[in-house]
């Protein structure tokens, strides 16, 4: 380890600083930083001058350097420059050893398994690798769609009706399936999201299989909700509260299919995640409080941002055979715009 990692680590959304005298760390703002650069301050009263109204939330700094008196330099995008001596940070500090729930890094290679290194233990690897991880991407199936399914279905999982059928032929020409009024047949990018959080019980698994790559795009992305609560809870608890407490209406429309329900965001049974329903294309228009309203707003964008940062996602484009089989309690997923006749099978699971 570096002495520049040493002594700090860039979070991101916050400076997390080590201190050797004492073998401490406490994390901060980076918009509490900018508010407190020692060098804000009027010439001859030392009063501050700088209103904290000013500093964007969202501030980062450009670039962070670590000084000669170990102390750290933050030069922020605007060109100025906030110095501070660790003595002045551990004195200030306001999360002492405070620990917030990194979300990590998503490598393809976490949950992908090569289909003839797993079929003899097969359904009991899916079931672990969902229960671990909360997805799986299995390489070249040699199974067609029938013997995958009773495979699946013998012993763990059972097959899950939809409004659309059994099977799903997500393609652009689709005349297998009822009810193909929405985004999932057509060649639009779709955003993030879970599936059916409009009924009741949601299916709480779905696979897709790759018959057929488009020309170009159809890249599959899928991001972990459970992580990203867990970050948002440290990071933002008015937030966090905001998308566990405030129940939003979420609503499917379509020429010969309606449901509607209302849950949070969020579910938590005690501190344990349960749930996440997220669809931002059934997400009818809120009733909340006025007051509610740009609490929920605000919290809803924050962790948006953090499930779309490219490094929290785990993005493929499928090959023929290709599937990932995902957990649809606590992934979100979607996929890039695509052209040419993309065809993926849609099935849905719930446990025995």
């Amino acid at each position: 380890m570096s002495d520049k990692q040493k002594i700090y680590e860039d979070k991101n959304e916050y400076l997390r600083v080590y201190f050797k005298t004492t073998g401490q760390y406490s994390n901060y703002h980076y918009f509490w930083l900018r508010h407190n650069c020692a060098c804000c301050v009027h010439e001859t009263t030392r009063e501050r001058i700088l209103c904290p109204s000013k500093v964007p939330l969202d501030i980062r700094p450009r670039e962070i350097l670590v000084q000669e008196n170990k102390g750290i330099r933050l030069i922020w995008e605007d060109g100025h420059v906030s110095d501070f001596a660790l003595d002045w940070l551990l004195e200030h500090a306001y999360a002492l050893d405070e620990s917030v729930t990194d979300i990590q890094a998503q490598n393809l290679a976490h949950i992908a398994v090569q289909y003839d290194d797993c079929k003899d233990d097969f359904v009991a690897i899916c079931d672990r690798y969902l229960n671990e991880k909360g997805a799986i991407l299995v390489r070249g199936c040699t199974l067609d769609v029938d013997a995958l399914v009773a495979y699946l279905t013998d012993e763990v999982f059972v097959l899950r009706d939809s409004h659309f059928g059994y099977i799903e032929d997500l393609r652009t020409d689709n005349t297998t399936n009822k009810n193909t009024d929405q985004l999932g047949y057509t060649n639009a990018a779709v955003n993030l999201h879970t599936d059916q959080p409009f009924i009741e019980h949601p299916p709480r698994f779905q696979l897709l299989l790759c018959v057929q790559t488009a020309d170009e795009g159809g890249e599959n992305m899928l991001a972990d909700a459970l992580q990203a609560a867990h970050y948002l809870r440290d990071l933002d608890r008015v937030a966090f509260e905001a998308l566990t407490e405030i129940p939003v209406v979420f609503h499917r429309n379509q020429k010969n299919f309606e449901c509607k329900t209302r849950y949070p965001v969020l579910s938590f049974d005690a501190d344990q995640f349960r749930q996440i329903r997220s669809s931002y294309f059934t997400l009818a228009p809120q009733t909340s409080s006025f007051g509610q309203m740009t609490q929920w707003y605000r919290a809803y964008q924050l962790f948006t941002k953090i499930i779309e940062d490219p490094a929290h996602q785990f993005r493929v484009l499928l090959q023929p055979q290709d599937f990932v089989l995902y957990d649809n309690y606590r992934m979100l997923h979607g996929r890039t715009t695509f052209s040419g006749g993309r065809w993926m099978k849609g099935i849905y699971f719930d446990y025995q």
